[in-house]
């Protein structure tokens, strides 16, 4: 576009987040001498590892932490608990963040009957969500791209979830791949 063909001649260094961002550059036009990926991290001091061992209740607690944007994937998040709810009562779906989807995932919690079962927190502080991490069991990064092609780098929540030692399940999507390995 004309944007970037204004832009890469011009800047003398451009720092994508992953490989695959890395990729789109060099698509677009940018001269691969001028990519560094630089890579983001978390404080592993904030969130520190601790094994984690099924519930003895049997309660599975899934998480989700995200904006209530279309790329997060929640909708896909809650359709999955939905089944899973099915085979597995004791399933218990968190979702902590805010967003203009607000509305639209109440009403498919509601339209899928799982009221009991998925909570929306809304916003949280980062120590409250420390501590609903400790008290989760897998953490959910349903990842897509959305209709008008905005899509994630990599979640910080996966690196943090990772650090505190929770399995993630997440898509298959964007830079995702580069962190998390499959198995």
């Amino acid at each position: 576009d004309d944007f970037s063909r204004w832009l890469f001649p011009r800047g003398d260094l451009f720092l994508p987040v992953t490989e695959h961002w890395k990729e789109k550059l060099i698509e677009l036009g940018c001269d691969e001498n001028k990519i560094i990926v630089h890579r983001t991290g978390i404080d592993c001091d904030r969130f520190s590892f601790q094994p984690r061992q099924p519930s003895e209740t049997g309660e599975i607690r899934l998480v989700t932490i995200g904006r209530f944007t279309e790329k997060k994937g929640i909708e896909y998040g809650i359709r999955a608990a939905a089944k899973l709810a099915k085979a597995y009562p004791n399933l218990r779906y968190t979702i902590v963040g805010d967003g203009w989807m607000r509305n639209r995932f109440e009403r498919l919690t509601e339209q899928l009957g799982l009221q009991s079962q998925v909570d929306l927190l809304g916003w949280k502080q980062q120590a409250e969500i420390i501590e609903i991490l400790n008290e989760s069991h897998i953490l959910l990064a349903p990842s897509v791209t959305s209709k008008d092609g905005d899509k994630e780098g990599i979640p910080g929540t996966l690196m943090e979830a990772m650090a505190m030692g929770l399995p993630v399940v997440s898509t298959y999507h964007s830079g995702i791949p580069e962190l998390v390995e499959n198995g």
